[in-house]
């Protein structure tokens, strides 16, 4: 029995039409005449949209109808069609008395699927007439095919944590199935009984992690907290500190990367450690204080503006020119001081290390001077005098000379004639010197004092780093903590990076030293814009910051800002946490992919044949090797407005996992428990919060 006769007897059947009726219903269906398609049923079923379209058209298929075009996936829909002639002596026409001798009937439908919410939707049949009993079958076969186990997923899929890939797919597929599951990372929560406790364990947050209870897991036993908890840098299982292994943030613009730098400096604040910030904007120090920085705090910008209030730092204070070991980091202050990179070929390399010697040899005859005569006088400014004038660095040896005499034997080794030695081919003949006639001493010094002109007595940042300074970079090891924040502004160019790059190389050399106390307090410095600094090796500072209880983090805005191919891998190597914030492209995503390893995934092909008992399915598996992530799964990742890829070496399995960075999200996780948490104590003298002079 054809579709036409089933319908239409069953509709007598079930509720029997006037001859009047049947013929108009007869009518309706004659295909000359187009009737348009009005609703006939509306009903709700479980499954998603793309699913329940394509198991509408299995049903329609089935059923022998015509589908011109396939479906539109885009609206949701599927147009279709059942034609066939009859004689007069055939069913149905036999049931009527017509006209005719032979009629075409038509039955058109459009069947309609708007996704209600996930895995709910609402089906609208629109019919040249409305059949009853089609329309209970239809919707019967139709909740039967989307219930049917099918050998093809949802379209456009994507693979939460752990979860494996099942079946065969169609569309898009984004598999975040090597990320960590909750259960795998749960020790970087905090619980109630982490509230109790003090010290440094985990304080420094990553972020809300990023799938939410609702999505399906692998492991029924995987159950993720509602709402989603909070996650931190914590202990690995030898009990060391996951931030002294040191943190490389890769951050493009507009990505969050300020929102984390000043969370993490509060956070570290409030549980008690020393922390040293680089603003390379000059906005952050505002804002710590505004949102509860504690403690001692400490200031410095590169912003010439006057009416910004800055402390002083003498970036020589502190200098020893004693032992081989302080000489040795006198030259490596100067090294950080002169920009090598300028230095391109062997001639420019050779002249750069003969400035190096000039300078270095003068800061050590400033420092004989002042232990000499026991002061500190010695700053940058003073250093910028020597460079342009002669005859007030003839003036200081003679002084230094003076001191060796007085001292005699006790004087400190080398002697006098070592530095001048190391001077000599910028001195002139007449005074015991060596210099090439054709050059001047402002000529040979031109670099020096181009480099120096910042402060000099008409240098913007004299006021800043001459004289006695308010604080030591050596606080940073005092046991009460203390924040400083160094304001070294892209926009104040060379100068900016001069300062910073002298305050790194001297922090190297504080941590050095760290490394003798039993329990110092935990540092941290936030290296924003890190390729900036001058001769800046970060791998090895971020080891040797590790021996001295200080973490390190990096912050770049693209791996490519790292130029050397092995300087990126040894960084990579090296660095114990990975956080990439937001979009992950370029050879950026080309580096994590190829660090991270390949990792097996099935391969499915699904064939089908429709029949009228529901038809059959084959599927044949099988296994492919693929890389940890593909470009398109890191281009947009699946965790929020400001989504972050973290992945922590020799931690459990060592895999990487997803987080929502969200500062809304971050503090209200945060809120309550900065309130409860033991504040650092303040220094009873008010002189010391603005910055007491040595």
């Amino acid at each position: 029995m054809d579709f036409f006769s089933e319908h239409i007897e069953q509709t007598q059947r079930e509720r029997p039409l006037a001859p009047q009726q049947l013929s108009e219903l007869i009518a309706a269906l004659d295909a000359d005449r187009k009737t348009a398609p009005t609703e006939v049923a509306s009903f709700t079923i479980a499954g998603q949209s793309s699913r329940i379209i394509r198991a509408a058209l299995k049903c329609l298929r089935r059923k022998e109808f015509v589908i011109p075009g396939g479906a539109d996936r885009v609206r949701g829909r599927v147009t279709a069609y059942f034609e066939k002639t009859y004689e007069r002596d055939q069913s149905p026409l036999r049931l009527v008395r017509l006209p005719v001798d032979r009629l075409k009937l038509r039955f058109d439908v459009r069947i309609d699927v708007q996704e209600l919410k996930p895995r709910m939707a609402r089906v609208t049949i629109e019919a040249t007439v409305a059949l009853a009993s089609w329309q209970r079958e239809f919707e019967r076969d139709l909740r039967t095919e989307a219930d049917r186990p099918d050998l093809l997923t949802d379209h456009n899929v994507v693979l939460p944590p752990g979860q494996p890939l099942r079946r065969a797919w169609s569309g898009s597929l984004l598999d975040y199935s090597g990320c960590a599951t909750f259960d795998e990372i749960d020790d970087l929560a905090r619980t109630q009984a982490d509230e109790a406790l003090p010290g440094a364990n985990r304080v420094l947050p990553l972020g809300l992690y990023a799938w939410s209870p609702r999505q399906a897991t692998a492991a029924d036993d995987d159950i993720v907290p509602d709402p989603p908890p909070l996650l931190y840098l914590s202990k690995f299982q030898n009990g060391g500190l996951m931030s002294y292994n040191g943190t490389l943030v890769v951050a493009p613009q507009n990505s969050g990367k300020t929102e984390l730098i000043i969370r993490w400096t509060l956070a570290a604040n409030a549980a008690g450690y020393s922390v040293f910030v680089v603003d390379v904007k000059g906005e952050m120090y505002p804002r710590l204080l505004k949102e509860g920085l504690q403690g001692q705090r400490l200031f410095f910008t590169t912003d010439p503006n006057p009416a910004v209030e800055s402390q002083t730092l003498n970036l020589l204070d502190g200098l020893d020119c004693i032992t081989a070991e302080g000489r040795r980091r006198t030259a490596q202050l100067v090294e950080a001081m002169l920009p090598l990179s300028e230095a391109e070929d062997q001639d420019s390399r050779e002249y750069w290390q003969v400035r190096a010697m000039w300078l270095t040899a003068m800061i050590n005859l400033m420092l004989l001077r002042d232990l000499f005569a026991e002061r500190n006088d010695a700053d940058l400014a003073e250093l910028y005098r020597l460079a342009t004038d002669e005859d007030a660095l003839l003036e200081l040896i003679r002084i230094v000379k003076i001191g060796f005499d007085d001292l005699g034997a006790e004087a400190p080794t080398p002697p006098l004639r070592f530095w001048v030695t190391q001077l000599k081919e910028v001195i002139d003949p007449d005074y015991g010197g060596s210099r090439d006639p054709r050059y001047s001493y402002s000529l040979l010094m031109i670099g020096v004092t181009t480099l120096l002109s910042p402060f000099s007595e008409a240098g913007v940042l004299r006021d800043r780093t001459s004289g006695r300074t308010d604080f030591r970079l050596e606080d940073i090891n005092r046991t009460t903590p203390v924040t400083l924040v160094l304001a070294a502004r892209e926009q104040d160019g060379e100068d900016a990076r001069t300062v910073l790059s002298m305050v790194i190389k001297r922090l190297e050399h504080i941590f050095y030293d760290r490394r003798k106390p039993g329990s110092p307090t935990p540092v941290l410095l936030l290296l924003d814009e890190t390729r900036r600094i001058r001769g800046f090796e970060a791998a090895e500072y971020i080891t040797f910051a590790r021996d001295a209880k200080a973490g390190v983090v990096l912050v770049y805005q693209s791996l490519t800002q790292i130029r050397d191919p092995d300087r990126r891998a040894e960084i990579l190597e090296n660095v114990g946490t990975q956080i990439y914030l937001r979009s992950i492209t370029g050879e950026t995503a080309k580096a994590l992919i190829g660090m991270l390893p390949v990792r097996g995934r099935p391969t499915f092909s699904a064939t089908e044949t429709d029949a009228d008992d529901g038809g059959s399915q084959t599927l044949q598996t099988g296994q492919e090797q693929i890389p940890y992530f593909s470009t398109a799964e890191l281009y947009r990742l699946p965790a929020g407005r400001y989504p972050a890829l973290v992945y922590i070496k020799d931690h459990r399995d060592g895999k990487p996992f997803l987080v929502d960075m969200d500062g809304d999200r971050v503090k209200a996780a945060t809120r309550e428990r900065r309130a409860s948490s033991p504040k650092p104590t303040p220094p009873d003298d008010p002189a010391v919060m603005k910055g007491a002079r040595y």
